[in-house]
């Protein structure tokens, strides 16, 4: 016998539905005999984009960048406002840092495009 799909939870921070769903999911997953599987929209886009990134909380997502400044400012001019990661990092590499509180579950996808694209090597030529 296979083992059920568990729940696949999209959530983001800035729904108070998502809050009432998460206090009721438990119950209908053991109604089902699965597992709720909480997903932050956000890092889910990600993956399927193929971009690392991680994420403690799912609040601040964390996204290795070959450099921060470039990838900042190409995601500036696509209209998302990211941190650089630099005053946030004690030992890692260069990256970003994206607060979701703001981020609508729709957004999700549209952004993390537009990371993919920003964290490219740039193709013009100096």
């Amino acid at each position: 016998m296979t083992r059920p799909e568990p729940i696949r939870f999209y959530f983001d921070f800035i729904s108070h539905n998502a809050y009432i769903a998460w206090t009721q999911i438990h119950e209908l997953a053991a109604r089902y005999g699965v597992e709720p599987e909480p997903l932050v929209a956000l890092l889910d886009a990600l993956a399927r984009a193929g971009v690392p990134a991680d994420s403690r909380s799912g609040f601040n997502v964390w996204i290795p960048v070959r450099e921060e400044t470039s990838a900042v400012q190409r995601l500036a001019a696509s209209g998302w406002a990211v941190a650089a990661g630099e005053r946030f990092r004690i030992r890692s590499g260069p990256a970003i840092r994206v607060t979701t509180s703001s981020l609508a579950i729709n957004q999700a996808a549209r952004l993390a495009a537009d990371i993919a694209s920003a964290c490219r090597p740039s193709t013009a030529s100096t």
